[in-house]
């Protein structure tokens, strides 16, 4: 059986609902899409809901215990087989069913040579609000990422790995050093071993704002000095290919662009799981 094109890595912590939710959403095809749940829960919810959804392109592994999160992650890197990789938490999901087959089938009709990113479509989903918005509209994150990677030391403007689809021959680790950067520092380096870049905004994730704030919560006050030193850190590695390219934008002009990219994503109103 050939290698599948796409491996859909979803790293699990007692939450079965959002587990469940992703796979739901898969459509049977033959092996053209894996996935691969690595579970760092302390009950059996979330290998209970894979069960459910047992087939051969559902790959299951109970880790021994809560871990370190990162170290997760870079296990699923290395367990993944596809062409191309993504990386989904529990509380990300793909906005329509069988999204992941077509992306499948997409990365597999483009033509050579293919893009080493594409970067998928992005909705936010509040706790108890009927509707879903943008970080910012996806024309402006697709053409950041291909005209100004370096903006990704001011502003994630990506947004969660779940839409950051990557070649997996160029794949680098997580640094599992990192705890609020990480996955701007997977993306700049993802970035230096890649070439063309894409964006498919007809392929749309899912992200629960409000689980995510829960991370936030947990580091709480020291989460200014810790982004300052790791960006420091990243900053550091990416001195020579991120120079910056003439004179940066003065600080309140930058912030007074964002806010208003921010406030046209938030008038992006979709349904509840994006439309």
């Amino acid at each position: 059986m050939p290698a599948p094109v796409l491996s859909v890595l979803i790293p699990a912590y007692n939450y079965a609902a959002g587990v469940e939710r992703i796979l739901a959403r898969r459509r049977q095809t033959s092996g053209r899409v894996e996935y691969i749940v690595h579970d760092d829960s302390t009950d059996d919810g979330v290998a209970m809901a894979v069960a459910a959804h047992r087939a051969p392109a559902v790959l299951y592994r109970r880790n021994a215990g809560p871990g370190h999160a990162v170290a997760n992650w870079n296990g699923l890197l290395e367990r993944a087989q596809g062409e191309f990789i993504v990386l989904v938490h529990h509380d990300e999901f793909p906005a329509r069913a069988g999204l992941f087959e077509d992306l499948a089938d997409e990365l597999d009709r483009a033509p050579s040579p293919q893009a080493d990113i594409y970067l998928l479509g992005l909705r936010r989903l509040r706790r108890n609000w009927p509707m879903t918005d943008k970080l910012i509209p996806d024309t402006l994150r697709f053409w950041l990422l291909r005209h100004c990677p370096a903006y990704l030391m001011r502003r994630n403007f990506v947004g969660p790995s779940a839409t950051f689809v990557l070649r997996r021959a160029l794949c680098p680790r997580f640094d599992e050093s990192l705890r609020w950067l990480v996955d701007v520092d997977f993306y700049l380096n993802s970035l230096s071993r890649s070439g063309a870049v894409k964006g498919l905004g007809q392929f749309g994730m899912v992200s629960e704002t409000d689980r995510r704030q829960s991370i936030t919560q947990s580091l709480g006050a020291d989460i200014a000095d810790l982004r300052q030193r790791e960006l420091a850190v990243i900053a550091a590695r990416q001195a020579s290919r991120l120079a910056a390219r003439g004179r940066s934008l003065p600080a309140l002009v930058e912030r007074a662009l964002w806010l208003c990219a921010r406030l046209a994503g938030a008038l992006c109103l979709g349904g509840r799981h994006g439309g």
